[in-house]
């Protein structure tokens, strides 16, 4: 039996205990401090998986750039025109899959030229003159040069006739992939308001501007209805071009009130109805041939609906004075009915009041409501 004395503070006092218990307690107290310290460490410092996973996360994803630098001015009839496709990007980037689109008629490619290219080859060119695409592989790290940024290609085309011309990546098929075989972040330098301006005839300008191409952002289908009358109309221009006249009106064939503009786009209030943007453009030689682009506008619900009860059947008009009736359904007690004609044969009811809901909506998606009950009789 052992004696051991504790002194904490100014006290003391003493505890007998044998040789095995004071091992024992040893051996805990050792065991305590020992586990202790692991897990401190561990919080402090993670394990080799832990860490190499957080290293992972923290790591930014790669980024690269490309960019279009179209012809812009003039061109004659069969003369080539340059679209030169530019890069930047992470070193070690093994491959740029490019795809472009321009307006299809008046030009049409022709080659790729790999002069001064980083591309160590480039492959799978394939062109549609008819979609106006054009889609190549470039393998990235020439053997003269060990870049990975720099002009990728020079895109060749030919004029084939008058007016104007755009380009644009299409960044759903088009990607880069780096050194860890991933697809980098990308962004676009594709400057608005770049165009090509195509003589009509070989060394000699057009006398009259061409037209005008038109679309609409807000109201893009000219087949289709659509309830909001705020639209917005754009075209395109070059530098010859001194203004644009434009009206808005029924008639689809011409205009007589003549608005100016010098911009490059117009919003316009609408009304009920089929109607024609017409616009033309206007420089020192006179006035281009009339573009026009539909308009289909329609706010106004179908007609207030009127249901009649005959024996086990609920008849109803479904009448619309411009875009007409896309679908009518019906609801009772919850239970929807969809697409039914105007002559609906009720199903079996409990006998007691039902509350029934018929909905009409046209084809420019006003709705109109009628809600009323109906009294079931066994």
């Amino acid at each position: 039996m052992k004696k051991i004395t504790f002194l904490l503070k100014n006290y003391r006092f003493s505890l007998k205990i044998s040789t095995l218990e004071l091992a024992f307690y040893i051996a805990i107290i050792i065991s305590a401090f020992f586990f202790s310290n692991q897990f401190l460490n561990r919080a402090k410092y993670p394990t080799s998986n832990t860490a190499i996973k957080l290293q992972m996360e923290n790591k930014k994803q790669a980024t690269s750039n490309l960019s279009l630098i179209m012809a812009r001015g003039s061109f004659n009839i069969n003369e080539e025109i340059p679209v030169k496709i530019h890069i930047t990007a992470t070193d070690g980037s093994n491959m740029a899959q490019i795809n472009l689109n321009y307006l299809p008629g008046n030009i049409s490619f022709t080659r790729m030229d790999r002069t001064n290219s980083v591309c160590s080859d480039l492959r799978n060119i394939i062109s549609n003159s008819e979609s106006g695409t054009v889609s190549f592989e470039c393998r990235l790290g020439s053997q003269e040069k060990k870049k990975t940024s720099g002009l990728v290609a020079t895109a060749q085309f030919i004029a084939k006739g008058s007016g104007n011309n755009i380009f644009t990546f299409n960044d759903k098929d088009t990607y880069v992939i780096s050194a860890q075989n991933q697809r980098t972040n990308l962004s676009y330098e594709t400057p608005l308001g770049n165009y090509i301006y195509i003589f009509s005839d070989s060394g000699k300008e057009p006398l009259l501007p061409p037209k005008t191409p038109v679309s609409s952002l807000t109201h893009p289908n000219q087949a289709t209805w659509y309830k909001d009358p705020n639209i917005t109309f754009e075209w395109l221009r070059s530098d010859d071009i001194k203004e644009f006249e434009y009206c808005y009106n029924q008639n689809r064939l011409n205009c007589e009130a003549w608005k100016k503009t010098t911009d490059s786009s117009v919003a316009i209030q609408s009304q009920d109805g089929n109607w024609y943007f017409h616009v033309q453009a206007v420089s020192d030689k006179g006035k281009g041939p009339l573009n026009t682009f539909k308009i289909n506008i329609d706010q106004t619900p179908p007609e207030e609906i009127k249901p009649i009860i005959e024996s086990k059947n609920i008849k109803f008009n479904r009448e619309d004075n411009e875009s007409g009736i896309k679908t009518a359904n019906i609801v009772i007690d919850g239970q929807k009915f969809e697409n039914i004609d105007d002559s609906f044969i009720i199903p079996e009811l409990k006998a007691k009041n039902h509350h029934v809901t018929i909905e009409i909506i046209d084809n420019a998606g006003n709705i109109q409501k009628k809600t009323f009950t109906l009294t079931a009789n066994k």
